[in-house]
């Protein structure tokens, strides 16, 4: 049987013979007339104490998203310029620490960015040839082009 809602007789919503108490409110409540506490100080203010627990790598990373995510081109010079710099300043970069940096980037999108930046004369490539052995790492990081693995890049000036 499917309970339904009878419109015969006259309705009755009174508090007499319901089983409930009637409340007389005398004023404000507690909630709208107390002071306000930290909760709800700085809605920001827990998301940059997190944020100041990040590495200065992951900061660096997550301000360059925060900017603008899907610009390859400041992003990879970002990551360049801390790693170079890290690095001591010798405009000489691995792809395997820039692909570490922007780890998010997929393969694909990564060397089809890098080749934009090369063609566009700001980035060079440089081959491993010369070293004494390259690492499998090195190797998964390398772009292929003419037989060559290209390992580092520099920033044309």
């Amino acid at each position: 049987m499917t309970p339904s809602v009878s419109s015969k007789g006259t309705p009755n919503a009174s508090v007499e013979n319901k089983g409930l108490a009637e409340r007389t409110i005398s004023g404000c409540t507690a909630g709208c007339t107390s002071e306000p506490g930290t909760a709800n100080a700085d809605p920001l203010a827990a998301l940059a104490s997190a944020l100041l627990g990040l590495s200065a790598t992951d900061r660096a990373r997550l301000a360059a998203l925060l900017v603008n995510p899907d610009d390859f081109a400041s992003r990879f010079a970002a990551a360049f310029d801390r790693l170079d710099a890290a690095r001591g300043g010798h405009n000489f970069v691995s792809l395997v620490d820039l692909r570490a940096a922007l780890a998010d980037v997929s393969r694909e999108a990564f060397d089809a960015g890098l080749n934009r930046l090369r063609a566009a004369s700001a980035f060079t490539l440089s081959a491993a040839e010369g070293r004494h052995g390259i690492t499998p790492a090195e190797r998964d990081a390398a772009l292929r082009e003419d037989g060559c693995l290209l390992l580092f890049a520099s920033r044309r000036r």
